[in-house]
């Protein structure tokens, strides 16, 4: 015993270990005595369960586990109705409620059986007699296995590794749970925690489902994944058939040239006609084992696809909630642009009415008017152009008496003009 790791340095001095396995005294009447036996002997429990991957105790197994030549460790019961009150080690029976239909025979089995616990014995009897568990090296177990698969799932599509037989579960993990009650505990926390379920193939075989990360809710075994368990199942059956085969065509022809060598040539076509016949049955299977795992990467692919929409979906999702927090949509794009090029149509008319001026009657003076007198005095104008070609007029000028001269047109024109850059 002493040559196990989970054993302290402290193991080896007499005189230590002497106090360590002796009687625990009263916690009140020495407190640091009990703390420190109280300490040292849970921590053997804890270390001793996690390096042999079995969480599961009792006081039988505690003393042949922690005996030290012929010295048996005196305070084990003591340590044990400590640790049921901290809860740290719980009944089996109390850890496995609920979980008989999937538990192994033999774990069943266990359950049956009388428990003291249940039926009035005291604490002590309890400890005497019942197998406890040791929570956390359940705990540490249950996160190897789940890591351990995580990884796994790396390695292979997420859909196909993901759903494996409770059996093959348990052989992968044989390194971390020693015993099947180890791996059904183990098993059971994982379930406690959500990270599998636990449910029977089409072929009545108990088969496991983890956790996928991109799930949400609870994990359900759909038809779907037995339907690749069992379409996996038969591929590793086709596998081991045509490796059968390929050890038996090695064989036929090792034994069609020793029958050579010996000169039996009927013996030899015999083997060489049956290795054909396995020849042909390999093709078929190899067929039927092309055929199923293109089932199996169609379903892969079809779970990609799915990512890749799920993918699509969350992108347009946030898209429109952006555009909704920044108040965007094509009605207020509209609403907008009609907006701006309304006050452009005004901005124009406000310019063309400025470029225009005044118009109708400005400081009195019709403008119209003003027009209008101005094409008379134009064609006025016209008028003593045209008189430029009359006969002379006479040199000798008649008397008269002088009488103020009218005004000339050209010079009216002009003061019209004046007139009307003033009232503009």
């Amino acid at each position: 015993m002493a040559g196990n790791s989970y054993f302290p340095e402290v193991w080896k001095d007499d005189d230590r270990m002497a106090g360590l396995m002796s009687m625990f005294k009263l916690r009140n009447v020495n407190p640091h005595d009990w703390e420190t036996k109280m300490t040292f002997w849970s921590d053997m429990i804890d270390r001793s369960c996690r390096q042999l991957g079995d969480p599961v105790i009792s006081l039988g197994a505690l003393k042949s586990r922690f005996r030290r030549d012929d010295r048996i460790p005196a305070g084990l019961n003591t340590v044990l109705e400590h640790l049921i009150k901290t809860r740290e080690i719980l009944p089996v029976e109390e850890c496995l409620k609920g979980t008989e239909g999937w538990l192994s025979w033999g774990v069943n089995s266990l359950l049956t059986r009388p428990v003291s616990w249940l039926f009035g014995a005291s604490q002590a009897d309890a400890v005497t007699t019942d197998q406890f568990v040791h929570v956390e090296t359940v705990k540490e177990m249950a996160a190897k296995i789940l890591q351990r698969q995580s990884e796994q799932i790396v390695d292979d599509d997420s859909l196909i590794a993901g759903v494996v037989e409770y059996a093959h579960l348990r052989a992968q993990a044989s390194d971390i749970c020693k015993t099947q009650l180890a791996f059904d505990l183990a098993a059971n926390q994982l379930l406690k925690d959500g990270a599998i379920t636990i449910g029977t193939s089409s072929a009545g075989e108990k088969i496991v489902k983890f956790r996928d990360v991109k799930d949400k809710g609870p994990v359900r075994l759909t038809e779907t994944d037995t339907n690749i368990h069992d379409v996996r199942r038969a591929l590793n059956k086709l596998e081991k058939d045509i490796s059968k085969m390929d050890d038996s065509i090695k064989k036929c022809e090792n034994e069609a040239r020793l029958c050579l060598r010996k000169g039996n040539k009927n013996k030899a076509k015999q083997m060489l006609r049956q290795k054909l016949l396995l020849l042909k049955q390999i093709k078929e299977k190899d067929g039927q084992y092309e055929k199923l795992l293109n089932i199996m990467h169609r379903l892969a692919q079809t779970r990609e696809q799915k990512d890749i929409l799920d993918a699509y979906q969350a992108g347009v999702s946030a898209f429109k909630q952006n555009l909704d927090r920044h108040g965007l949509s094509a009605s207020k794009i509209d609403e907008t642009m009609e907006d701006i090029n309304e006050a452009l149509s005004d901005h124009e008319d406000i310019s063309m009415a400025l470029s225009q001026g005044p118009s109708g009657v400005i400081g009195g003076i019709d403008s119209d008017d003003l027009e209008q007198e101005l094409n008379d005095l134009l064609a006025e104008g016209d008028r003593v152009n045209d008189e430029r070609h009359l006969p002379q007029v006479p040199i000798e000028e008649p008397e008269f008496e002088p009488e103020e001269r009218p005004q000339q047109p050209r010079d009216r024109l002009k003061d019209l003009r004046r007139q009307l850059e003033r009232a503009t």
